[in-house]
Protein backbone atom coordinates (compact mmCIF):
# COMPACT_ATOMS: atom_id res chain seq x y z
CA UNK A 1 0.00 0.00 0.00
CA UNK A 2 1.43 3.12 -1.28
CA UNK A 3 2.07 6.11 1.49
CA UNK A 4 0.47 9.20 1.28
CA UNK A 5 3.34 11.01 -0.45
CA UNK A 6 3.30 8.43 -3.45
CA UNK A 7 -0.17 9.62 -3.48
CA UNK A 8 0.40 13.57 -3.23
CA UNK A 9 2.76 12.87 -6.06
CA UNK A 10 1.37 10.12 -8.15
CA UNK A 11 -1.49 13.15 -8.80
CA UNK A 12 0.89 15.89 -9.41
CA UNK A 13 2.92 13.59 -11.97
CA UNK A 14 -0.57 13.40 -13.32
CA UNK A 15 -0.82 16.76 -13.59
CA UNK A 16 2.21 17.79 -15.24
CA UNK A 17 1.46 15.21 -18.11
CA UNK A 18 -1.53 16.78 -18.71
CA UNK A 19 -0.05 20.18 -18.65
CA UNK A 20 2.62 18.85 -21.22
CA UNK A 21 -0.03 17.33 -23.25
CA UNK A 22 -1.52 20.86 -23.59
CA UNK A 23 1.33 23.04 -25.50
CA UNK A 24 -0.97 25.75 -26.01
CA UNK A 25 -0.62 26.40 -22.64
CA UNK A 26 4.03 26.39 -22.51
CA UNK A 27 5.18 26.34 -26.14
CA UNK A 28 5.42 30.03 -26.99
CA UNK A 29 6.30 29.74 -30.37
CA UNK A 30 3.87 27.54 -31.52
CA UNK A 31 0.78 28.23 -33.47
CA UNK A 32 -1.58 27.02 -30.96
CA UNK A 33 -0.09 28.97 -27.67
CA UNK A 34 -1.85 32.28 -30.06
CA UNK A 35 -4.96 30.31 -30.41
CA UNK A 36 -6.96 32.43 -27.71
CA UNK A 37 -10.23 29.58 -28.03
CA UNK A 38 -7.64 26.72 -27.56
CA UNK A 39 -6.15 28.15 -24.56
CA UNK A 40 -8.96 28.58 -23.11
CA UNK A 41 -10.02 25.42 -23.58
CA UNK A 42 -6.83 23.99 -22.17
CA UNK A 43 -7.21 25.98 -19.12
CA UNK A 44 -10.66 24.77 -18.18
CA UNK A 45 -9.05 21.22 -18.47
CA UNK A 46 -6.33 22.11 -16.05
CA UNK A 47 -9.06 23.34 -13.88
CA UNK A 48 -10.83 20.42 -13.94
CA UNK A 49 -8.01 18.19 -12.82
CA UNK A 50 -7.00 21.01 -10.12
CA UNK A 51 -10.65 20.16 -8.69
CA UNK A 52 -9.57 16.36 -7.86
CA UNK A 53 -7.37 18.21 -4.47
CA UNK A 54 -9.33 21.57 -4.60
CA UNK A 55 -12.88 21.82 -5.40
CA UNK A 56 -13.08 25.45 -5.65
CA UNK A 57 -10.42 25.52 -8.02
CA UNK A 58 -10.11 28.40 -10.62
CA UNK A 59 -8.08 29.77 -13.62
CA UNK A 60 -6.00 31.90 -11.25
CA UNK A 61 -5.02 29.09 -8.63
CA UNK A 62 -3.83 26.74 -11.85
CA UNK A 63 -1.79 29.74 -13.43
CA UNK A 64 -0.27 30.21 -9.93
CA UNK A 65 0.55 26.59 -9.44
CA UNK A 66 2.16 26.45 -13.09
CA UNK A 67 4.15 29.67 -12.60
CA UNK A 68 5.91 28.30 -9.23
CA UNK A 69 6.45 24.72 -10.82
CA UNK A 70 8.27 26.40 -13.40
CA UNK A 71 10.30 29.23 -11.54
CA UNK A 72 11.31 26.30 -9.11
CA UNK A 73 12.52 24.15 -12.26
CA UNK A 74 14.20 27.25 -13.62
CA UNK A 75 15.98 27.95 -10.87
CA UNK A 76 17.12 24.32 -10.60
CA UNK A 77 17.73 24.26 -14.49
CA UNK A 78 19.86 27.39 -14.21
CA UNK A 79 22.44 25.54 -11.75
CA UNK A 80 22.75 22.59 -13.89
CA UNK A 81 23.34 24.82 -16.83
CA UNK A 82 25.75 26.67 -14.71
CA UNK A 83 28.19 23.79 -13.64
CA UNK A 84 28.23 22.48 -16.80
CA UNK A 85 29.81 25.88 -18.03
CA UNK A 86 32.16 26.06 -15.63
CA UNK A 87 33.72 22.78 -17.51
CA UNK A 88 32.75 19.87 -13.90
CA UNK A 89 33.57 16.95 -15.13
CA UNK A 90 30.39 14.39 -15.32
CA UNK A 91 30.40 13.55 -11.49
CA UNK A 92 30.37 16.37 -10.59
CA UNK A 93 27.42 18.32 -12.74
CA UNK A 94 25.05 19.88 -10.46
CA UNK A 95 22.74 17.22 -9.84
CA UNK A 96 18.74 18.85 -9.25
CA UNK A 97 16.95 18.18 -5.70
CA UNK A 98 13.54 18.88 -7.14
CA UNK A 99 11.50 15.67 -7.11
CA UNK A 100 9.27 16.71 -9.92
CA UNK A 101 12.39 18.32 -11.74
CA UNK A 102 11.77 15.45 -14.54
CA UNK A 103 8.34 15.98 -15.07
CA UNK A 104 8.93 19.20 -16.58
CA UNK A 105 12.49 18.59 -17.98
CA UNK A 106 10.15 18.90 -21.36
CA UNK A 107 10.31 22.45 -20.73
CA UNK A 108 13.84 23.39 -21.10
CA UNK A 109 13.72 24.57 -24.29
CA UNK A 110 11.11 26.77 -23.46
CA UNK A 111 12.83 28.83 -20.63
CA UNK A 112 15.06 30.31 -22.68
CA UNK A 113 12.37 32.09 -24.41
CA UNK A 114 10.46 32.80 -21.87
CA UNK A 115 12.56 34.35 -18.80
CA UNK A 116 10.89 37.66 -18.30
CA UNK A 117 7.77 36.55 -19.73
CA UNK A 118 5.71 34.64 -16.71
CA UNK A 119 2.28 35.40 -16.57
CA UNK A 120 2.77 36.24 -13.01
CA UNK A 121 5.24 38.81 -10.68
CA UNK A 122 7.93 37.17 -8.96
CA UNK A 123 7.02 38.48 -5.70
CA UNK A 124 3.11 36.91 -6.21
CA UNK A 125 4.54 33.53 -6.38
CA UNK A 126 6.73 33.72 -3.79
CA UNK A 127 4.51 32.31 -1.28
CA UNK A 128 3.92 28.90 -3.64
CA UNK A 129 7.56 28.87 -4.45
CA UNK A 130 8.57 28.37 -0.72
CA UNK A 131 5.38 25.81 -0.39
CA UNK A 132 6.22 23.64 -3.82
CA UNK A 133 10.01 23.10 -3.50
CA UNK A 134 10.17 19.80 -2.30
CA UNK A 135 13.18 17.27 -2.38
CA UNK A 136 13.57 14.33 -3.15
CA UNK A 137 13.58 12.51 0.12
CA UNK A 138 10.67 14.02 1.11
CA UNK A 139 11.27 16.52 3.79
CA UNK A 140 9.69 19.81 2.58
CA UNK A 141 6.69 22.30 3.16
CA UNK A 142 5.53 21.02 -0.38
CA UNK A 143 2.13 21.25 0.06
CA UNK A 144 -0.61 17.92 0.15
CA UNK A 145 -3.74 17.95 -1.23
CA UNK A 146 -5.08 16.73 2.33
CA UNK A 147 -3.69 19.61 3.22
CA UNK A 148 -4.81 21.90 1.19
CA UNK A 149 -8.54 20.65 1.59
CA UNK A 150 -7.88 20.77 5.66
CA UNK A 151 -6.77 24.42 5.09
CA UNK A 152 -10.22 25.26 2.64
CA UNK A 153 -12.51 23.08 5.10
CA UNK A 154 -11.18 25.76 7.66
CA UNK A 155 -11.01 28.54 5.99
CA UNK A 156 -15.19 27.76 5.43
CA UNK A 157 -16.00 26.58 9.26
CA UNK A 158 -14.25 29.67 10.49
CA UNK A 159 -16.19 32.03 8.16
CA UNK A 160 -19.57 29.87 8.52
CA UNK A 161 -19.19 30.87 12.60
CA UNK A 162 -18.76 34.24 11.95
CA UNK A 163 -21.62 34.58 9.80
CA UNK A 164 -23.75 33.16 12.59
CA UNK A 165 -22.13 35.00 15.56
CA UNK A 166 -23.56 38.00 13.61
CA UNK A 167 -26.64 36.87 12.32
CA UNK A 168 -27.51 36.02 16.35
CA UNK A 169 -26.15 39.44 17.50
CA UNK A 170 -28.46 41.01 15.33
CA UNK A 171 -30.95 38.81 16.14
CA UNK A 172 -30.83 39.61 19.91
CA UNK A 173 -30.64 43.31 19.01
CA UNK A 174 -33.59 43.44 17.02
CA UNK A 175 -35.68 41.22 20.14
CA UNK A 176 -34.54 43.88 22.59
CA UNK A 177 -35.79 47.09 19.63
CA UNK A 178 -39.14 44.88 20.07
CA UNK A 179 -39.44 44.29 23.48
CA UNK A 180 -38.87 48.06 24.07
CA UNK A 181 -41.02 49.02 21.34
CA UNK A 182 -43.98 47.14 22.53
CA UNK A 183 -43.66 47.25 26.46
CA UNK A 184 -46.26 49.73 27.27
CA UNK A 185 -45.28 53.07 28.56
CA UNK A 186 -46.70 53.80 32.21
CA UNK A 187 -49.04 56.59 33.43
CA UNK A 188 -46.01 59.13 34.30
CA UNK A 189 -44.33 58.30 31.02
CA UNK A 190 -47.71 59.10 29.01
CA UNK A 191 -48.11 62.55 31.24
CA UNK A 192 -44.53 63.44 30.17
CA UNK A 193 -45.17 62.97 26.84
CA UNK A 194 -48.22 65.16 26.96
CA UNK A 195 -46.49 67.78 28.92
CA UNK A 196 -43.77 67.66 25.64
CA UNK A 197 -46.19 68.32 23.43
CA UNK A 198 -47.69 71.02 25.08
CA UNK A 199 -44.03 72.50 25.30
CA UNK A 200 -43.81 72.53 21.69
CA UNK A 201 -46.46 74.78 21.37
CA UNK A 202 -44.96 77.28 23.44
CA UNK A 203 -42.77 79.92 22.37
CA UNK A 204 -39.29 79.92 23.59
CA UNK A 205 -39.20 82.35 26.25
CA UNK A 206 -42.54 80.64 27.60
CA UNK A 207 -40.71 77.36 27.66
CA UNK A 208 -38.07 78.63 29.76
CA UNK A 209 -40.55 80.05 32.43
CA UNK A 210 -42.47 76.27 31.88
CA UNK A 211 -39.54 74.36 32.49
CA UNK A 212 -38.31 76.49 35.43
CA UNK A 213 -41.84 76.35 36.80
CA UNK A 214 -42.26 72.42 36.53
CA UNK A 215 -38.22 71.98 37.97
CA UNK A 216 -39.09 73.45 41.24
CA UNK A 217 -42.30 71.97 41.92
CA UNK A 218 -40.87 68.80 41.43
CA UNK A 219 -37.94 69.65 43.53
CA UNK A 220 -40.55 70.73 46.02
CA UNK A 221 -42.06 67.19 45.58
CA UNK A 222 -39.09 65.69 46.41
CA UNK A 223 -39.20 67.23 49.79
CA UNK A 224 -42.67 66.81 50.07
CA UNK A 225 -43.19 69.84 50.62
CA UNK A 226 -46.09 70.44 48.24
CA UNK A 227 -49.77 71.10 49.56
CA UNK A 228 -52.99 72.37 47.81
CA UNK A 229 -51.93 76.24 48.15
CA UNK A 230 -48.45 75.76 46.87
CA UNK A 231 -49.01 77.28 43.64
CA UNK A 232 -50.23 80.40 42.33
CA UNK A 233 -51.08 81.29 38.63
CA UNK A 234 -50.55 84.55 37.52
CA UNK A 235 -51.00 85.87 41.14
CA UNK A 236 -48.76 89.12 42.31
CA UNK A 237 -47.05 89.11 45.73
CA UNK A 238 -48.20 91.07 48.26
CA UNK A 239 -47.12 94.29 48.37
CA UNK A 240 -46.52 93.97 52.42
CA UNK A 241 -44.58 90.94 51.47
CA UNK A 242 -41.81 91.89 49.34
CA UNK A 243 -39.70 88.45 49.91
CA UNK A 244 -42.93 86.13 49.01
CA UNK A 245 -42.80 83.85 45.67
CA UNK A 246 -45.12 81.86 43.53
CA UNK A 247 -44.79 79.00 45.80
CA UNK A 248 -45.92 78.94 49.31
CA UNK A 249 -48.25 81.39 48.96
CA UNK A 250 -51.35 81.77 51.22
CA UNK A 251 -54.59 82.73 49.60
CA UNK A 252 -56.55 84.92 52.24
Amino acid sequence: MGTKNDEDREFWCEFFLLYQELPELWKVKSEVYKNRNKKDAAYDKMVEKMKEIEPKADRAMVRTKINAFRTSYRRELKKVKSSIRSGAGTDDIYKPNLWYYNELDFLRDQEGQTQGTSTMDDNEIAEEIDQMNETVDGDSDFPRPSEQQSTSKQKLANKRNTTENEETKRAKLLNMACNTLQKPKSEFQIIASGWGIELSKMTPNQQLYAKKFIDDILFEGRLGNLHRHSVSINHLPSPLNPQSTLYNHQYP
